[in-house]
């Protein structure tokens, strides 16, 4: 599955620099030239991805995270993480 995330989805900006799969060892095969976007190319039976069976349907997904380094541990809040 291929997938792109720009660091304007959220406020304040994602750092793409710490974006994370459910398997950390993928990461995204190339960034954007200004170096705001990156593209993701998951295998569908690798990196994490799961599969459910929905009536005729196959739905693939994986979860990508991404964490603000300059957030105190701990500190709640809906804006700690991005998914």
């Amino acid at each position: 599955m291929d997938f792109e995330i720009a660091s304007s989805s959220t406020k304040p900006d994602l750092n793409l620099d710490t974006l994370r799969l459910r398997d950390p060892s993928c990461g995204p095969i190339s960034w954007s030239a200004s170096r705001d976007r990156v593209h993701f190319r998951v295998p569908l039976n690798d990196c994490g991805t799961t599969l459910k069976v929905v009536g005729e349907k196959m739905v693939y997904e994986n979860e990508v995270s991404s964490f603000w380094p300059d957030q105190p541990p701990r500190w709640i809040s809906r804006d700690s993480d991005f998914r």
